[in-house]
């Protein structure tokens, strides 16, 4: 059926934008019309929903100006589009009184972002130790590429002592700091990287080590 656009490629081109390149049909083709005349397209239509959900689809509206090329680009921007997520995309062709058939479905996920601060920053501690333990950031807005740990003793940032790890990243994270003194007051905050860099630290969690 050469009455419908295709989506020849797509890619997310920014946190917020999305660039498809679409086919059109040969005017003569088009099957929208305008007192009589075949291939007056004056906008089109893009629909795009989270892929596998049930969410209706959001039109976003590009209006035509200028003659149509065969295969053109057009940049989508819209606010609500989430970092790493996989959105189901369809074109229409459309004028003020018929729209064409729709595009095959195309699938594109967003470029990643820096994630949000890890969750539930827990500490155990022991006489030269604290063990830290925490949940991966939701939404992660990537995927985690490492995790940073920086503690300090309490109300002292002259203190202040940072270490990365990038290896054997899980759900569930735990690291023991070594080498810390006892019955003192360490401060602890952790924050994850995705291939963007950096996101916010999680709130400071404070505790004392054990007694000898």
């Amino acid at each position: 059926n050469p009455n419908y656009p295709t989506i020849k490629s797509i890619a997310s081109t920014g946190l917020k934008r999305i660039t498809i390149e679409i086919q059109f049909p040969a005017i003569g083709e088009i099957k929208c019309n305008y007192n009589g005349t075949n291939g007056y397209v004056d906008l089109i239509k893009v629909k795009l929903k989270k892929t596998n959900t049930e969410n209706t689809y959001q039109t976003k509206i590009i209006y035509i100006l200028g003659q149509i090329k065969r295969i053109q680009y057009f940049d989508v921007t819209d606010n609500e589009l989430l970092p790493y997520t996989e959105y189901d995309v369809i074109v229409i062709l459309a004028n003020r009184n018929e729209e064409s058939d729709s595009s095959g479905k195309a699938v594109v996920r967003m470029v990643e972002d820096v994630p949000s601060q890890p969750r539930n920053v827990t500490l155990d501690p022991a006489v030269f130790f604290i063990t830290v333990q925490w949940l991966i950031p939701e939404p992660a807005n990537g995927k985690i590429t490492g995790y940073q740990i920086t503690n300090w003793i309490y109300n002292n940032p002259s203190t202040l002592k940072s270490l990365e790890i990038t290896d054997d990243l899980l759900d569930v994270m735990k690291y023991q700091i070594t080498d810390l003194e006892y019955d003192v007051r360490y401060s602890v905050k952790v924050k994850a990287s995705t291939s963007v860099g950096y996101g916010i630290a999680s709130s400071e969690v404070s505790i004392t080590t054990a007694e000898t």
